[in-house]
């Protein structure tokens, strides 16, 4: 009996070890197959032709002489505004913009002063035109504006001045957001927060978004979800 009782015990503990031994290689098959999935799907691969970058590059950041637009900080909504004109003239499907307007616009440019200065009767009349460019909303949030309320497909990302909380399944969010609210009631708009994992630690690559915010209470789609559900409502 005590014979039996070991064979019985040997085969247990047996198939035990067994199990566990394809255990530990069925999850690490598993997670080779996850690592080479994972390779695959967030590998580099070529550009649709359904998706055209209009990048802010060095050329951009030249000098006019050098026929670029003199640098991120000497733009003014204007230029963005003539920008998205142009685009719109090819009718894109939508059009997002990876720039954040955060602050009104100030001042005047040089090349604008001397233009209203030539065009002003008396010096009342140039004090009058040159305080236009402090009433709010600034001329040339202004004119960007009125640009955005002539299309309905453009998106901007926006951000909060507050901190993101992950509650385990979105992201809270309270408080101002920003773009300007002058952008933001003309165009769509969304978060474009990720969500850090053990891969993305040490790789530019992002491997995960919330699909759902929360902001005061109200639920918002993440801004890469609204720009997939519009380019294929559209296509």
């Amino acid at each position: 009996m005590k014979n039996k009782k070991k064979i019985l015990f040997g085969l247990i503990a047996g198939l035990a070890i067994v199990l566990v031994t394809f255990g530990l290689k069925e999850a690490e098959l598993l997670s080779n197959l996850g690592q080479n999935l994972s390779t695959r799907l967030y590998q580099e691969r070529e550009l649709s032709e359904d998706i055209v970058i209009v990048a802010i590059d060095e050329n951009s950041l030249s000098s006019p002489e050098q026929g670029g637009l003199n640098g991120f900080q000497a733009w003014t909504r204007e230029t963005y505004a003539d920008t998205l004109s142009k685009i719109e003239a090819g009718s894109p499907s939508l059009v997002f913009f990876d720039v954040l307007f955060f602050s009104p616009s100030n001042g005047i440019k040089a090349d604008e002063l001397l233009s209203v200065a030539q065009e002003s009767t008396d010096s009342m009349a140039f004090a009058e035109n040159v305080m236009s460019y402090a009433e709010d909303p600034h001329p040339y949030d202004e004119t960007f504006a009125n640009v955005l309320a002539e299309h309905e497909n453009v998106y901007m990302v926006k951000n909060t001045l507050g901190e993101p909380v992950w509650n385990g399944s979105g992201f809270e969010i309270s408080g101002e957001t920003l773009p300007l609210a002058l952008f933001e009631a003309e165009a769509k708009s969304g978060f474009a927060t990720v969500i850090d994992t053990e891969e993305s630690e040490n790789s530019s690559i992002i491997f995960a978004i919330p699909l759902v915010y929360s902001l005061d209470g109200n639920e918002e789609s993440h801004i890469d979800l609204q720009l997939a559900e519009a380019h294929l409502g559209s296509s």
